[in-house]
């Protein structure tokens, strides 16, 4: 009897190759499609925070700004003061940074309506994102299969192929609670009213600072700052903006709050977020240094404010605002009476 050749055990074992990775493929493809609509302990808790948000949203029943950004907007501007000084309604609407500006931009269009104001305070890192994180992933498989289903087959297959085995894990062993999340705020319990209030923000409390924390802080360096205006970030502002013409709704943007390192004087990642958006013909309010806290004003991290730096913070946001608005020629002002 004959042997086989050698070619035919290569063909043999290609075969058996191309068999199991055809069954892993698929096997993954059926797992990450059961993972749609389940929950983990991380997913669940952002979940129900946003979904706060944007219930507290329905309190404002007048045109309204709307802050919108990652972690840093969330704790590191206060609605409230805002509104107080603007005298006109305020939504803090930062969510988190690792789900990318598409996700967030998405989320704020359902509380968007013609008259209001989208003020973007994006962290640095959204204006290179570009592929989904961990973060983003989870949150879509928990909280938003319905973005999931209208994304194109390529956006689907990164995703599909990107998922964490620990979260099929996570997801069968996590049972929702019954009780509220700690990360929503009561805001969307208040009854709808007109005038300046300012919904969806953190209490303004401080834990002391740990030792181990102030250590971690202090070893923060600057952040290399640039644009991909290529990158998935860039490109859902853009559509966002497009989407904001279309709905009437007007848009400008301003800088992320972070540490002041002297490195960021003349910047030329500055210039290239002004220039991003001046393309957009989004107008930026304020400089960067409205922005830039020393140190001891944070918090956790390099987007995070404690409450002194939050109260700082949001008084130099709304001064801005108020001069970006007295900049504005007569007929904008009057077409802009509630919003800056």
């Amino acid at each position: 009897m004959k042997k086989p050749s050698r070619h035919t055990h290569l063909v043999w074992f290609a075969s058996i190759v191309a068999g199991v990775l055809l069954a892993a493929t698929s096997l993954t493809l059926v797992l990450s499609y059961t993972q749609l609509g389940t929950y983990t302990p991380a997913s669940f808790s952002l979940c129900q925070g946003i979904d706060a948000r944007l219930a507290s949203a329905r309190q404002i029943l007048d045109p309204k700004l709307v802050l919108i950004g990652g972690s840093g907007v969330r704790r590191g501007v206060n609605a409230a003061m805002v509104a107080e000084a603007l005298q006109v309604p305020v939504l803090n609407f930062g969510m988190q940074a690792g789900l990318g500006p598409a996700i967030i931009l998405y989320e704020a269009k359902k509380i968007l309506r013609p008259g209001d104001t989208a003020l973007l305070l994006f962290e640095f890192n959204s204006f290179t994102y570009d592929q989904p994180t961990t973060i983003a992933i989870d949150y879509l498989y928990g909280c938003r299969p319905d973005y999931f289903s209208g994304l194109g087959l390529a956006e689907e297959m990164t995703i599909l192929f990107n998922i964490d085995p620990l979260r099929v894990l996570k997801s069968v062993t996590f049972k929702p609670p019954k009780n509220r999340c700690p990360n929503c705020t009561g805001d969307e319990d208040a009854a709808p009213a007109h005038g300046p209030i300012g919904v969806g923000d953190l209490p303004l409390e401080d834990e002391p600072l740990s030792r181990d924390r102030a250590a971690r802080m202090a070893l923060y360096q600057p952040i290399s700052v640039s644009v991909n205006r290529q990158g998935a970030g860039p490109r859902a502002i853009a559509e966002f903006m497009m989407w904001a013409r279309a709905n009437h709704v007007t848009v400008i943007a301003s800088w992320p709050n972070t540490i002041d390192f002297p490195a960021y004087e003349g910047s030329a990642g500055f210039k290239e977020i002004a220039d991003f958006y001046a393309s957009l013909e989004a107008p930026m309010i304020g400089e960067p240094e409205i922005a830039l806290m020393p140190l001891r004003y944070f918090y956790d991290t390099q987007y995070h404010l404690n409450a002194e730096g939050i109260a700082i913070r949001s008084r130099r946001l709304a001064e801005a605002l108020r001069e970006h608005m007295a900049s504005l020629p007569r007929t904008d002002r009057a077409a802009n009476t509630r919003v800056p």
